[in-house]
């Protein structure tokens, strides 16, 4: 790792360690390591107050303890993470540091290859595939960094469902309510993240998949700029392909200042392209740094009708708002930026479905094919009233996908427009409709041909009931599309407690591409300010 990230990385666990108030060394809190930031537990070891073994050890017996319940890892690697443990510590005596998270246990999502492991996306027919032959190329920069990877975590159904369930490793469930979902497609790491089985996550988002699990489960999640950190080796993607369209890995974490420990890392890696392009994502200004009230933050409470939020949700909303003009911060909730809400989830519905398809085997692509003479538009119309996504975008034409992208750049147009002219540094907005769901695991119907009079698709059983309304499932990915589409940096953060369901409320932090930094800084300022922190759920507790 370069010397100036490692110069940037002690002044985040330094103003980590201030932020939470922390004792000196020799008087640390007698707490499990388990409860400890990762920023709190490099400190630890740093002062030999505990060892990689040890750490290792206490969150392997916290798993033992919690994890049949929760589902939430679902692969192990034990003993070579025990082998690498004691190497570390080994390091640590001769004054050798491997990089700046030396000896650092964490877990990564299920989709990253990891040399000698499965990599099954929770798909029965990969239960016999052989093992990864080689380690994804931002998990190899994590171990060079110094980190332990020990495990990885569960997955819906090729990490594509905002609930995590699969047949191969079971139903992940919320550690605040195991009745309801962690969310997905990260949400055995965000499960692991609030019942403090690992310390860092690395997940990946294209429909929510880092925000929604984040939300639900009260932990903090950073969707990154689009195209800002490679994803060679993860998910379906060949393995020197950089990634799909829209999809982005990120860091997840239980503090703020940790996802800005884990992004400084993994901004650090090789680019594909390093010898032309270099990535320097800019640094909040020291006002920035400083108080809630250097901020501009417009407030984009609720679409309606197009997206209705719950009343627990709304509620947050509010509570965060009035928290940051508390605090001083210019908050406007009637600032928007110049664009139909509608066009924008269209065009993120079309380009999405698009790159999800793309790495669809050909034999199931043939099954969705649609009748003689069906209407392209007619079908993308029936996608936005619950009609299966795959089917419609089966249909698309070059013409029409290149159309669809070019709405999306103009997008992004609008937003730039919106943050510079502004002077906006952030927008507060939900996540997701609701708090965790209750599992709903019901199947969508096979898609199946017909004729051209006769519709061959059926809308999935699957419904969100927002405060007596019910809408079509995929309409819940309508927040967190507005970032996606648009490739802009959206952290999701805990805002409090449902009054009604005690469940933790995320919300999230839509910025300017590249304001990765500035949102975690607003974010942990947030935190520590207003305290809207990652709590600890009684069931685990």
């Amino acid at each position: 790792v370069d010397p100036r990230t490692s110069r940037t990385l002690l002044g985040i666990r330094s103003r980590a360690l201030a932020s939470r108030n922390m004792a000196p060394p020799a008087t640390m809190s007698p707490n499990p390591p388990h409860m400890a930031s990762a920023a709190e537990l490099l400190e630890k070891m740093r002062h030999g107050d505990i060892s990689s073994v040890s750490l290792l050890e206490a969150l392997l017996t916290r798993i033992q303890q919690h994890n049949p319940r929760l589902r939430a890892i679902c692969v192990l690697d034990a003993e070579r993470a025990r082998a690498r443990a004691a190497a570390a510590d080994v390091a640590r005596k001769k004054k050798t540091l491997w990089g700046p998270l030396h000896g650092l246990c964490l877990t990564v999502k299920e989709q990253n290859d990891i040399a000698g492991l499965p990599t099954t996306h929770g798909d029965p027919a990969r239960t016999h595939a052989p093992p990864a032959a080689a380690t994804d190329f931002l998990v190899q920069h994590l171990e060079r960094a110094g980190a332990i990877v020990f495990g990885k975590s569960n997955v819906p159904l090729s990490c594509a469902d905002v609930q995590t369930y699969n047949a191969l490793h079971g139903t992940c469930n919320n550690p605040w309510d195991e009745s309801r979902t962690a969310g997905g497609s990260s949400g055995g790491s965000a499960a692991a993240l609030a019942a403090r089985l690992t310390p860092l996550e690395l997940g990946s988002d294209i429909g929510g998949s880092i925000r929604v699990p984040a939300a639900h489960c009260g932990v903090f999640g950073l969707k990154t700029t689009f195209g800002i950190l490679p994803r060679l080796g993860a998910t379906c993607d060949a393995p020197h392909v950089p990634g799909r369209d829209l999809s982005v890995r990120g860091p997840m974490a239980r503090t703020a200042a940790d996802l800005e420990l884990l992004l400084t890392v993994l901004t650090s890696a090789p680019h594909p392209h390093a010898d032309f392009w270099r990535l320097q994502l800019p640094r909040p200004v020291p006002a920035k740094t400083q108080s809630l009230g250097a901020y501009r933050v417009a407030v984009w409470p609720s679409e309606p009708p197009l997206a209705p939020i719950g009343e627990e949700v709304a509620a947050a909303v509010q509570r965060v708002a009035g928290a940051l003009t508390a605090a001083g911060a210019h908050v406007d909730a009637a600032a928007r930026p110049a664009f139909d809400p509608s066009v924008s989830h269209k065009v993120y519905l079309q380009l999405l479905g698009a790159a999800q398809t793309a790495q669809t085997p050909a034999s199931t692509r043939r099954g969705w094919a649609p009748p003689a003479g069906a209407d392209a538009q007619h079908l993308w119309e029936r996608v936005e009233s619950g009609g299966p996504l795959e089917q419609a975008s089966l249909t698309q034409s070059a013409w029409q996908h290149a159309a669809a992208d070019r709405r999306r750049h103009e997008l992004r147009a609008a937003w730039r427009r919106f943050f510079r002219e502004g002077g906006w540094d952030a927008v507060l907005m939900p996540v997701y409709p609701l708090p965790a769901i209750a599992h709903d695991h019901r199947a969508d119907p096979p898609l199946q041909p017909g004729t051209s009079d006769e519709p061959y698709w059926r809308p999935g059983p699957r419904t969100l009931e927002v405060d007596g309304t019910h809408i079509p499932y995929c309409d819940g990915v309508f927040w967190a599309g507005l970032a996606t589409v648009s490739y802009l940096p959206a952290l999701a953060f805990p805002a409090g407690r449902g009054e009604t369901t005690g469940l933790p409320v995320g919300l999230q932090l839509v910025g300017p591409e590249g304001a990765d930094f500035l949102l975690i800084e607003l974010a942990r300022l947030l935190e520590t300010e207003a305290k809207f922190v990652c709590e600890v759920p009684p069931g685990v507790n």
